[in-house]
């Protein structure tokens, strides 16, 4: 979700709660390794609570944004080689391309 749909979400139970809060914690809870942006779609970031090393896609036509499975993340560092002894320790990838619902109606 973005930080809009998310505020939009809780608002009707926390009449008081403003965007800013809601971008302020959604920092904080990135700072502290619990979710991580995603991709920015129409020009708002999104998020996802699933922090390990995963691929995602995204349309550029609806903008949803999915998970990719079965990515071979070994084979993925094995195939990047960084040199001097550098090392990786988490893979963000995003895809983009037409959502098979898109891509249907065309």
């Amino acid at each position: 979700p973005s930080a809009e749909e998310i505020y939009d979400a809780l608002k009707a139970e926390n009449p008081n709660l403003s965007l800013g809060t809601v971008y302020r914690n959604l920092k904080q809870l990135e700072e502290l390794g619990q979710i991580v942006k995603v991709a920015s779609v129409n020009d708002k970031e999104r998020y996802d609570a699933f922090c390990q090393s995963h691929v995602h896609f995204v349309c550029d036509d609806c903008g949803k944004i999915c998970d990719a499975h079965d990515v071979d993340f070994d084979a993925v560092k094995s195939a990047l080689s960084l040199g001097n002894g550098q090392t990786i320790s988490r893979i963000k990838i995003v895809l983009n391309g037409i959502c098979k619902d898109c891509g249907e109606k065309l």
